[in-house]
C-alpha cells in the first residue's frame, strides 16, 4: 500500500486544506496509508528509531544547527521522516519548503529515499496516478 507521511504543519491544518482532506479520504478508503505525528507517540517506535539516519536527515534539513536548538515540531518531523525512510514510504508531505525542499534539500533527501512534496494539486495528481496503478 502507498504510504504518505504528513509533517506537523500539515497535521495542524489537515481539516482546512483541500489536498490534506483528500489524503484523509484516500486513507479512509484504504487507498493509502497515512502517517501523522500521532504515530510518533509510541515509545517503542521512538526507541527503535534509526539514530544514524536521523542525524543524516538533520544535517540535510538543519545544517550547522545544534541539536539543542531544534524545536519540538522539527524534532517530531525528523522522527517522522526517519521512520518514513526506513519503512520505504512513497511521499513525505510538508508545508515548510524552507526546511525540507529548498536549497537542494529535496534532492539530498531523495537520495535517502525521502520524496518530499508540498500538498499541491500537482502532488495529488502524482499520488492519484500511483493509486490507480496499484
Amino acid at each position: 500500500m502507498i504510504r504518505v507521511t504528513i509533517d506537523t504543519n500539515c497535521f495542524v491544518v489537515k481539516d482546512k486544506h483541500m489536498i490534506l482532506k483528500a489524503l484523509e479520504i484516500f486513507h479512509n478508503d484504504k487507498k493509502i496509508k497515512l502517517h501523522t505525528p500521532e504515530h510518533m507517540n509510541d515509545m517503542k517506535k521512538l526507541k527503535k528509531l534509526d539514530m544514524k539516519l536521523y542525524h543524516k536527515l538533520k544535517e540535510i534539513c538543519f545544517p550547522n544547527v545544534p541539536h539543542s536548538d531544534i524545536n519540538i515540531n522539527d524534532h517530531i518531523n525528523l522522527c517522522l521522516m526517519t521512520d518514513h525512510a526506513k519503512s520505504k514510504g512513497e511521499f513525505f508531505v510538508t508545508l515548510d519548503p524552507e526546511k525540507f525542499i529548498k536549497n537542494g534539500k529535496k534532492e539530498k533527501l531523495e537520495k535517502l529515499n525521502v520524496k518530499v512534496r508540498m500538498p499541491t494539486p500537482e502532488f495529488f495528481e502524482e499520488l492519484d496516478t500511483l493509486v490507480l496503478k496499484k
